[in-house]
């Protein structure tokens, strides 16, 4: 019965943003990073996130030109409806955007459900859609996340973590394909790199 409810609650964009956002202290720490990292995007400048849920990151790019893409067509529908920004259902792994065309690439979230080698192949992915001089910023949760948050729980119930790793074990993943900085900020390992 907890499952389905539980299941039922995710499949409601908006009320599971809001129980997120309350759980996460109204993306407080997410906003920082996002905040700190893509300063000095220009007006225009083209920025990507990965697995976009129901679109709210694109609130912090007012100027810029956001993309968002997801596999869950409920998510985006919600975005279209609630956010400014591009948003497309995209169930593949391989980018469907041109070379070099994005100056910013935001993941949160992403890589604690993906094996290696999809791994590999998407920071390959990336490293081909992002502009010479581009941002990429990659947050990823801390685990295991307190019980202690009801609202974590939930979120770790409905999207379980099929991946747990640790600091050095993704930075051993994304050296494959990219050296990245690594910073560790409260509740994530904190990934960036200007390409």
């Amino acid at each position: 019965m907890l499952h389905r409810l539980l299941y039922w609650i995710a499949s409601k964009p908006g009320l599971f943003l809001f129980l997120r956002r309350a759980g996460r202290m109204n993306f407080y720490t997410e906003k920082r990073a996002i905040s700190k990292y893509f300063k000095g995007l220009s007006p225009g400048a083209g920025v990507l996130q990965i697995a976009c849920g129901s679109g709210y990151f694109s609130k912090c790019f007012r100027e810029q030109e956001f993309y968002g893409i997801d596999t869950s067509p409920a998510n985006i529908d919600f975005a279209k409806k609630h956010f400014r920004g591009h948003f497309k259902v995209h169930k593949s792994i391989d980018l469907d955007f041109g070379d070099q065309s994005m100056d910013a690439v935001l993941l949160i979230g992403v890589f604690h459900n993906v094996d290696a080698p999809t791994s590999a192949y998407l920071i390959k992915e990336i490293k081909r859609v992002v502009k010479p001089g581009g941002k990429l910023l990659i947050l990823e949760d801390v685990f295991p996340v307190s019980r202690i948050s009801l609202v974590n729980a939930v979120a770790q119930r409905y999207d379980p973590p099929a991946f747990i790793r640790t600091a050095a074990e993704y930075q051993a993943l994304f050296d494959q394909g990219i050296k990245l900085n690594y910073e560790g900020i409260k509740g994530y390992h904190l990934f960036h790199q200007v390409i």
